[in-house]
């Protein structure tokens, strides 16, 4: 048992016990609000930390979902170009097919080896 002495209102001093339960039950509740304190500290932290990274994380996002879309956009221009070109290739082909078959004259590879006669 522990004796401690405080003043009361009208400056007397008076007695205060407390039993040995009283006094680690009292530390031991101080002890527990402590660590309740430094948790809600910890996850207040936690907290920023992770809402910090998923700000982060959807920043990123939005950009690669931009590019994306401006890339689906070039690709999209490309594949009617080459349809074009393909288009207009197509249309070359049958010009120089319709020009072969009405001309009668062929046209020969030059000779490898040419031999000139002198006299």
């Amino acid at each position: 048992m522990v004796n401690a002495f405080a003043q009361d209102s009208h400056n007397e001093f008076i007695v205060i016990s407390d039993s040995d339960s009283d006094i680690t039950k009292r530390k031991a509740e101080r002890e527990q609000l402590e660590r309740k304190s430094k948790l809600r500290r910890h996850q207040k932290t936690s907290e920023n930390f992770l809402d910090n990274e998923l700000k982060k994380i959807q920043k990123e996002n939005e950009s690669l979902r931009a590019k994306c879309v401006s890339q689906k956009i070039e690709i999209e221009r490309l594949q009617i170009t080459l349809k074009q070109l393909t288009s207009q290739g197509d249309d070359e082909e049958k010009k120089l097919t319709v020009i072969e078959s009405r001309s009668s004259v062929s046209v020969k590879p030059p000779a490898t080896s040419m031999k000139v006669e002198t006299s």
